[in-house]
């Protein structure tokens, strides 16, 4: 894992690339309150670290909590401290950028994009076509949010988000 600190404060970014084990994390020194989309840290929740992990397109595993869990802890991560993502998109291609707001607050953006399955809501797709690939974002903003500007702040990604898919 190679490590490398973010412009926040309190924060590191570390990226392990050995083909599909290959994930990124974002670290704190402190729990950070967070919502999530995915099963590993769903919901609300406070955690330490992030995580955003690469599995083949293949991926099917009976147990998915159970998987993931055991391979947080083969790389030495408390997965009761860990919010995860699954994406089949290539994370050597991750995106990330930063933005200082107007009165100091910085927001920080991580991006993985897997656009070979691409769908988009009512349309009809075949079962042969349902594997894992997404569009992963973590955000990370320096400051408290209230339940509304959480849920404002994941409006506004998807709204980014879909801008970029559609330019």
């Amino acid at each position: 894992m190679v490590y490398s600190d973010v412009p926040l404060a309190g924060f590191r970014f570390g990226f392990a690339s050995r083909g599909y084990e290959s994930y990124f994390l974002i670290e704190s020194k402190r729990p950070l309150r967070t919502l999530n989309s995915s099963m590993w840290g769903e919901g609300f929740g406070e955690f330490r670290r992030l995580m955003n992990r690469q599995v083949p397109k293949q991926y099917a595993s009976d147990d998915p909590l159970a998987e993931m869990n055991a391979f947080m802890k083969e790389k030495g991560f408390d997965p009761q401290n860990t919010a995860a993502l699954l994406t089949a998109a290539s994370l050597a291609d991750f995106g990330h950028e930063q933005l200082r707001l107007p009165g100091g607050t910085d927001v920080c953006a991580w991006v993985t994009a897997g656009l070979s399955n691409k769908a988009r809501a009512g349309m009809t797709c075949d079962v042969s076509s349902l594997f894992p690939g997404t569009i992963n974002t973590v955000l990370v903003i320096e400051g408290r949010l209230t339940d509304a500007a959480f849920v404002n702040a994941v409006i506004t990604a998807t709204e980014a988000k879909t801008a970029a898919l559609q330019d």
